[in-house]
Formats: C-alpha cells, structure tokens, sequence
C-alpha cells in the first residue's frame, strides 16, 4: 500500500512536471492577449483631427496623416480638371475628430487629358485659336518657333499629334513657317520650266514675275533650261521682288511660234485668240480684275514661244469707274452668303481678303457671319459650327 502511495504521487508530479507549465504559460498567454485586447481597445478609441491636406502631393498629404497618429490611410482617384496626384480632400474631413486607427481615405486627382490632333500642314493662326477654344491651352502649354520654309508663311510645319495633353503640365511644341521673304535661288539649268515655275510659285514668287525665252540648242534637250537670272544661290528677296528669266531650249530645230499681243483684249476674247492659235489654256492664268481689258502680258508680243513649255500671265486692267477694288462691292451684301460663291465672286472683282473663323456662330457652317472692310482687305468671319474640321484646316489669309 505504500508503494502504491509513492507510485500515485510520482506520477501526479510528473503530470505537473509536464503539463502544469504547459498550463501555465497558456494563461501567461492569455493574460498577455488581455492586457493587449484592453491596450487596443484604449489606444483606438482615442480620438485625433483630422489635418488638412487639400492642395498637397500624395505622398506629403499621407506623411502629414502618419504624423499626427493616424495608422490605416486609403485612396480613392477621382477625375479633375486640375494637376495629377493631389490630395482634394480626406474623409473624414479635415477638422473633424476620427480615431487614430480608423481609416482615413484621400481623394487624389486623377487628371484625364485630352488628345491632340495633328495640325501639320496647316495654317497657324486657326489652329492655335482651336488649340486655345477648344482645348484649353495658354501660352505656357505653347513652345512655338519659326523658321524658314519653302512653305506658305504662317503654315504649321511638324506634326502635333500628343495623346492625353494634360494642360497643368505638358507642352506642344509647334513650327511654323516664317514666310519666304527671301531665299536662294537654286540651280535650274538642265531642269524642265514646269518644274522650276511650279517649285517658284509655291516659294511665294508670282506668276508675273517668271519670264521665258526660247533659243535653239544641240545640247540642252528641248523644254529644259540653258540659263537662268538671278542664278544659282543668288539671294531672291520677295520684298522687293525682281524678275526671273529662264532662257529655254527649244530643241536642234526651230519649234517656236510668236506670242500675239492681248494687250487691250477682254480676257474671254484673249483665251479665244490663244486657244486658237493651240496654246494650252491651263499654261493661261490672270491677276486683277477679270472683267476688265489686259494692261499687260508676262510675255510680250512677238516674243518666240514653245507653246508647250511657256506660261503666260494676262494683268487685267483696274476698273476705271473705281479707284479701289473694294468699292466694287457693298460688304453687307455677303452676309449670310455661302462663303464658296463669295471667294469666287470676290477673286472675279480682283478684291484681297482675309479669312477667320467661328465655330459659335448660329449660322450653318459655311456662311458668313461678317464681312468688314480694313483699308483695301475685305475681312470676312465664317461660320464652322458644323464642321470643325474646316475650321483647324482653314488659311487665315485667302487673298488670290
């Protein structure tokens, strides 16, 4: 019997040997896990105020949170007409009491940008009205610089294309032709006429401006050029234009016939006497007023021609029951007229104008909205409402 005592107490503490702290660090536990619940408990029930961070970066407005005490921050993006990645508000709000492990959410700005067409090609001044109207650019958005080009002065001459132009930040940068006050002449001999007069009127040179004459020659193929004034790499200044002569073959044997005189002549009866006599009339073009006589012909009478290879420009006389052009026309009286026949109408009467236009108007597009008189420029605003493609591709100068 007491043996079986001894064994009974032995094995009860080898049972606390094993088991007892066991069961004592699992109440250590628990009391730790207590005190820890009751910490917490304390900790977030304690309240702070929510700082203000309108204005601030995202990174700085969550520092500023972190800060004060606060341990859990979200975000949430919302679309907005202003810089990217900037805290709007919080919420709660700032000023109000929130506890320190509650959540704080920050509204951060999600610009959404726009996409910019391609404005190459075109001319500047509607264009950079588009930009600034349509697509909310300033000056600061604007990197604009100029240089010379073989194209029409004022016309844009990179591509444009920037998809999600965000205003606040980004920057177009633009070049635009500065004109062709003056230039190199390039070297035109052994070249064909056709090619140096369409490559010179497209530089800016006019028409009349582009004289020809024609002499045998066994070495030069017959419609290209022999010589040329001013020559090669001389300056040419469209300031004070001079003219430009071209000396052309007309081959080994003798294929030229003598340019009549026009002088005097309507320009429907001096297109007759040319057609007749087979002169290509799309080689026929005219400056001033068409529904007066010839003053002048950029070839003069007698001159030896190819008929295929010369160019002629009749200069119509300037209405004698005028002083100027303009007075031909009462500018009230487009209002409202298609702007098509108006171009035409006006070129017929040898008036220079200048086009802008609006994409506000209530008139349908194509109409015009103005029409006023600058000195000797007529002036006209048209409607593009309902074409705003028109209105990013149009010349702000349309004079013929």
């Amino acid at each position: 019997m007491t043996t079986f005592r001894k064994q009974e107490k032995h094995f009860f503490k080898t049972l606390w040997h094993y088991f007892g702290r066991f069961a004592l660090f699992i109440a250590l536990a628990a009391a730790i896990g207590a005190g820890t619940a009751i910490y917490i408990f304390f900790d977030s029930s304690k309240n702070l105020i929510v700082p203000d961070v309108e204005g601030l970066s995202k990174i700085d407005a969550s520092n500023k949170l972190t800060t004060v005490g606060f341990k859990k921050i979200s975000y949430k993006f919302t679309t907005y007409d202003g810089e990217s990645n900037i805290a709007l508000k919080t919420s709660p709000e700032a000023g109000s009491a929130a506890k320190n492990l509650g959540n704080i959410v920050i509204y951060i700005s999600e610009f959404k940008g726009v996409d910019i067409p391609d404005y190459q090609g075109k001319m500047a001044d509607s264009s950079l009205n588009q930009l600034r109207e349509d697509y909310k650019l300033t000056d600061k958005n604007l990197k604009i610089t100029r240089q010379y080009s073989s194209k029409k002065a004022g016309t844009i001459l990179n591509k444009t294309t920037f998809k999600n132009f965000n205003s606040h930040s980004d920057i177009l940068k633009i070049t635009i032709s500065d004109g062709k006050d003056a230039f190199l002449m390039s070297d035109w001999v052994n070249k064909s006429l056709t090619e140096a007069r369409d490559k010179l009127i497209e530089m800016g040179v006019a028409a009349e401006k582009i004289k020809v004459n024609y002499e045998n020659s066994t070495v030069v193929d017959i419609g290209k050029i022999i010589r040329q004034t001013p020559e090669k790499n001389d300056n040419y200044s469209l300031q004070s234009p001079e003219d430009i002569s071209f000396t052309v073959s007309s081959g080994s044997v003798l294929r030229t016939v003598a340019f009549p005189s026009l002088i005097g002549m309507s320009y429907d009866n001096a297109l007759q006497t040319l057609n007749a006599m087979g002169y290509p009339l799309d080689h026929i073009t005219y400056s001033g007023v068409k529904t007066t006589i010839v003053k002048e012909q950029t070839i003069a009478p007698d001159t030896m021609v190819m008929m295929d290879n010369s160019f002629v420009t009749l200069i119509m006389e300037s209405p004698k029951a005028y002083e100027k052009a303009i007075d031909q026309i009462d500018p009230k009286s487009l209002v409202n007229m298609d702007s098509s026949a108006a171009f035409k109408t006006l070129k017929d009467l040898g008036i220079d104008f200048r086009v802008s236009f609006d994409n506000k108007s209530s008139l349908a597009s194509g109409r015009i909205i103005s029409a006023t008189v600058n000195n000797d420029m007529l002036l006209l605003k048209i409607s593009s409402r309902f074409d705003d493609s028109k209105s990013s591709s149009s010349s702000s100068s349309s004079s013929h």
